[in-house]
């Protein structure tokens, strides 16, 4: 069964059979709940038994846990996933790493308005998140900026954030921000946008998931 997501149109999960590829979708895999608001949904990961969506909206930016229901391919809410954080804003996707394995899991969270990656930690049942400290790379780089009297230096760093922005923006609360070489996310525009246009800029948000998968793929996390 293959899961789908759509962007701004559809605010659930479809399924559709890649066996039987004309079978009609299955249009209830989240089974419909009046504690949680959905707006449009993005990443999903299966995990720990059960089904993570990442819930990444303007009126709402959290990851939501859902468990599998006696019907198959159906899942049922059972908890927020995320803590309440700035940096959690407009999230894309998740992944995560054991440490400690089995009892504590670090979970990665792009997110496209903060403009950084979060970062949470995660123990049995894996319902629930918390918090994660910052990694010593952001806390060292704060002290440095700091004993230089840098006038960022004091702004500090949303917390949880795992890997920082390189840009300031409206949609972005006040932080440090980390040129790229320092390891600072930054959006990919393309060379045919009219990027002076607000419609381009917006159609141009690539922001923190493919350049931080690609620097998940080769880097050993040090948090």
């Amino acid at each position: 069964m293959l899961f789908v997501t759509f962007h701004e149109t559809i605010a659930t999960i479809y399924g559709y059979d890649e066996q039987n590829p004309t079978d009609p979708a299955v249009t209830n895999v989240l089974t419909p709940s009046t504690s949680v608001q959905l707006s449009e949904l993005r990443g999903m990961l299966l995990a720990n038994g059960f089904l993570y969506v990442v819930n990444g909206g303007k009126s709402t930016s959290n990851i939501l846990c859902y468990s599998p229901s006696s019907t198959p391919y159906q899942y049922t809410y059972k908890s927020v996933f995320t803590p309440s954080l700035t940096a959690v804003s407009h999230p894309f996707d998740c992944t995560f790493q054991s440490v400690n394995a089995p009892a504590e899991q670090l979970w990665y969270v792009p997110n496209q308005d903060s403009n950084v990656v979060t970062v949470l930690t995660s123990s049995l049942p894996y319902s629930s998140s918390q918090p994660s400290i910052a990694s010593a790379y952001l806390a060292a780089l704060q002290t440095a900026l700091q004993n230089a009297n840098s006038p960022i230096g004091n702004d500090g760093f949303l917390t949880s954030t795992f890997v920082p922005t390189a840009i300031v923006g409206a949609e972005i609360s006040q932080q440090i921000t980390v040129d790229p070489l320092w390891g600072g996310l930054t959006p990919v525009f393309s060379s045919t946008d009219d990027s002076s246009t607000d419609d381009a800029k917006k159609k141009s948000k690539q922001r923190s998931r493919t350049q931080f998968e690609e620097w998940f793929a080769t880097t050993t996390c040090c948090t």
